[in-house]
């Protein structure tokens, strides 16, 4: 759980900073699920600050086991900003600093003082849960301009029908309870949603989302196809 070194000591970087950050779950599961969180840092803070809804957290802040159920309110700093997921190496999602970053900060706030009165009670499938936490970020503070990976199972949960835009307010959704669903926007791409396995493209960096694989750059397939091609003739 101990951090990859991305990150810049928080003394020495005084400008406002905001991440989501994702890593894929440990072992075998991590074909098909992902944890997700939220960093940031006020201007001229000396510390980062992480959060995240762990549900049941069987390691303790130092990495010891020591399981506890902390169920669906955000824990603050129980591990390094940028450190490993058990093991597995993080990935940011979105990264905004300056000004920009200050705005979103005071969107971020409320959603972390009230998930827990909005959504009391954690449920792994279909959600909410940590996934669903940071997507709930996400919609709170559209200018990120992010989606979580498809792997992030619990991103599209809504108690209910939803009809409406996407959380990046760049296309249209429809859901039913985070278990059906339809998206087509530019920062979402296409996904369609079915029991929770999300599969589509990406539209704005192509590539194809496949349940059990995440992101499958399409431009990469396209190369190996033209190499293997190539080497035929």
């Amino acid at each position: 759980m101990s951090s990859i070194g991305f990150l810049p000591d928080a003394a020495s970087h005084p400008t406002a900073r905001v991440l989501i950050m994702s890593a894929p779950m440990s072992g075998r599961r991590g074909q098909f699920l992902s944890h997700n969180w939220v960093v940031l840092k006020r201007e001229n803070s000396t510390k980062w600050s992480r959060y995240e809804v762990l549900g049941f957290a069987s390691r303790d802040a130092s990495g010891a086991r020591n399981g506890a159920w902390l169920g669906n309110r955000p824990t603050v700093d129980r591990y390094a900003p940028d450190g490993l997921w058990f093991g597995r190496r993080p990935v940011v999602i979105a990264d905004v600093e300056g000004v920009k970053a200050t705005e979103i900060i005071e969107k971020i706030e409320p959603v972390i003082d009230n998930y827990e009165r909005d959504s009391p009670h954690y449920r792994f499938w279909p959600g909410p849960n940590s996934n669903t936490f940071v997507q709930v970020v996400l919609r709170a503070a559209p200018e990120l301009q992010a989606t979580l990976p498809p792997t992030a199972i619990g991103k599209d949960f809504r108690p209910g029908i939803f009809l409406g835009l996407t959380d990046s307010r760049t296309g249209f959704e429809a859901g039913l309870w985070g278990v059906l669903g339809l998206k087509i926007g530019w920062i979402e791409g296409v996904e369609v949603n079915l029991l929770s396995f999300i599969g589509g493209v990406d539209v704005r960096q192509p590539a194809l989302k496949l349940p059990g694989f995440g992101l499958i750059d399409a431009t990469r397939i396209f190369a190996i196809r033209k190499r293997t091609s190539l080497e035929r003739t």
